[in-house]
C-alpha cells in the first residue's frame, strides 16, 4: 500500500479503481468511475504506471509524488503497474494488475 502522501492523484485512483473492479466486479463502481477507468485503459495503451516513493512531486505537471507514466517495455507484458524494487506482486495479487483484453476499446 502506498504511503499517505502517495495516495492522491489520478494514477493512484486509477490503480485503485482497477483493483476494485477485478475484486468486486464492475458494479462496484459508479457509472462515472466506470467511464474514467475505461478512459484510463485507453490512455495506458503502450504505457505503464510506475511507483517509486523517492520521486518528488511535479506540481506544474500535476504529477503527485512517487508516480509516473512510462513507456511500456517488453518486460512489462500486459501489466498495469511496473514491477520494480518498490512493487512486490504476489501470485495472488499479480493477476489483479493485468490490463483487460478489451482495454484498447474507446468507450
Amino acid at each position: 500500500m502506498a504511503e499517505p502522501q502517495h495516495r492522491s492523484g489520478d494514477m493512484y485512483a486509477a490503480a485503485f479503481r482497477h483493483a476494485e473492479v477485478l475484486t468486486f466486479g464492475l458494479e462496484a463502481l459508479s457509472e462515472r468511475d466506470q467511464v474514467r477507468l475505461r478512459g484510463t485503459y485507453f490512455f495506458l495503451r503502450g504505457r505503464v504506471i510506475e511507483h517509486d516513493p523517492r520521486r518528488p512531486e511535479l506540481p506544474r505537471l500535476r504529477v503527485p509524488a512517487g508516480w509516473r507514466y512510462l513507456p511500456q517495455g517488453a518486460e512489462d507484458g500486459q501489466i498495469l503497474i511496473r514491477v520494480n524494487p518498490n512493487i512486490r506482486l504476489t501470485t495472488v495479487a499479480g493477476p489483479l494488475w493485468v490490463l483487460p483484453i478489451d482495454s484498447s476499446r474507446r468507450y
